[in-house]
């Protein structure tokens, strides 16, 4: 039988939900057994008043109400009984039980006094009395019984929320660890990409130009220096291009300062020809303020995500002539939108690329994603996630 005195309380905040566990614990066993001793009382005497109406002649001087008050009596002394007794915080269910028990006798006698004080019976009996005591007892037991179990069983629905909300926190942290851990790699490889690797190619590319500057005192064909000069450009179009792409990449520009700068980088690359226009609500101005903690790395790389892949659509299969980007801010979320006004997309074959890996990442933090084809054509993107600092 679980109880709540297993827990030793450490802090102020433990203490005070410790001290409610036990005041419901006592309420939960108080009232389940006081309504069904009560149910019994009244169901008791009801039977002797339709007995007496039915078998004796003069019934109306028999104290049926009297047996009543001694009924009530009787469940006010038992609910007394398990609070005095403290039934709610028996370490055993074997110290619950007796405590039971002791608290039933005790109704039980209340009972029987009660009844002899307003004069239920004319004379008593040995029968008599051995029959009250033994109803009496009888009916405590099965309601403290009742309470009992209507307890632990409140008890263990309190303690599995409990657990299941330490779980939903514990998976909740360990996702932010990986989305920081994600941040930090992305950070780490993008700088070693950009310093390490981009400053070899350019000492290689240096030595190369310096070989071919020297190259025409030495016996080399034409065509080995055209080959030279070939690799040399090969290079510098990987530094370029391809690392700084992958560098992009990992970790966009601009994005320790705040999403809108780095998305104002990433549209950079959209082709002039297309008209692009990005539209920021006051209230992510607000939000993605420098100064402030608001939006934490790894959801600014998330939202940035988001119109990396909303322009991948739109730019490989719509055709379109004009992009607009919107971020905005609706009820402690980040609301990110990419609207284009080409072809429209075929969501089956979206969802199969990187945008159902896109709607599981924000599914896994609590957002969501929509791909929609509006009325007056063309396709939207529209991402929410949830922002922490604006969750309580």
């Amino acid at each position: 039988m679980p109880v709540p005195d297993d827990r030793r309380p450490t802090t102020a905040r433990e203490a005070e939900e410790w001290a409610g566990d036990v005041r419901r614990d006592r309420t939960t066993l108080v009232r389940a057994a006081v309504v069904i001793a009560a149910l019994y009382g009244l169901g008791a005497s009801l039977q002797a008043a339709y007995i007496y109406s039915q078998y004796l002649p003069d019934w109306a001087g028999v104290p049926v109400w009297a047996r009543i008050t001694g009924n009530a009596l009787a469940v006010v002394v038992l609910g007394l009984g398990l609070v005095v007794l403290r039934v709610h915080r028996a370490p055993t269910l074997g110290a619950a039980a007796l405590r039971c028990a002791i608290a039933s006798v005790a109704c039980a006698v209340a009972r029987v006094a009660s009844q002899a004080v307003t004069g239920v019976y004319e004379s008593w009996d040995a029968a008599t009395l051995e029959t009250e005591l033994i109803s009496g007892v009888g009916a405590g037991l099965i309601a403290s019984a009742v309470g009992l179990r209507a307890m632990v069983l409140v008890r263990e629905i309190r303690v599995g929320a409990r657990e299941s909300a330490r779980r939903a926190v514990d998976v909740e942290h360990a996702v932010s660890a990986l989305q920081q851990e994600e941040v930090r790699v992305r950070r780490a490889v993008a700088e070693g990409l950009h310093s390490s690797l981009q400053q070899r190619l350019v000492v290689i590319v240096a030595g190369l130009d310096a070989f071919l500057r020297d190259a025409p005192g030495h016996p080399l064909t034409a065509a080995e220096l055209d080959g030279l000069r070939a690799v040399r450009d090969d290079i510098d179009v990987v530094r370029e291009q391809d690392v700084r792409e992958m560098s992009r990449l990992l970790y966009p520009d601009q994005l320790e300062i705040g999403v809108t700068p780095a998305v104002r980088q990433l549209l950079r690359r959209v082709p002039t020809s297309i008209a692009v226009r990005l539209v920021v609500s006051p209230g992510v101005r607000e939000l993605d303020d420098p100064t402030t903690s608001w939006l934490s790395e790894p959801e600014r790389l998330l939202a940035v995500r988001v119109v990396e892949e909303g322009l991948s659509n739109a730019l490989r299969h719509a055709n379109p002539t004009s992009l607009e980007i919107g971020l905005d801010r609706q009820d402690g979320h980040l609301v990110v939108r990419v609207q284009d006004d080409g072809a429209g997309l075929d969501p089956r074959v979206v969802h199969a690329s990187g945008t159902a890996r896109l709607a599981q990442r924000l599914e896994l933090v609590g957002g969501g994603l929509a791909l929609t084809s509006p009325p007056e054509g063309g396709a939207r993107l529209e991402a929410w996630l949830p922002v922490a600092a604006l969750q309580g």
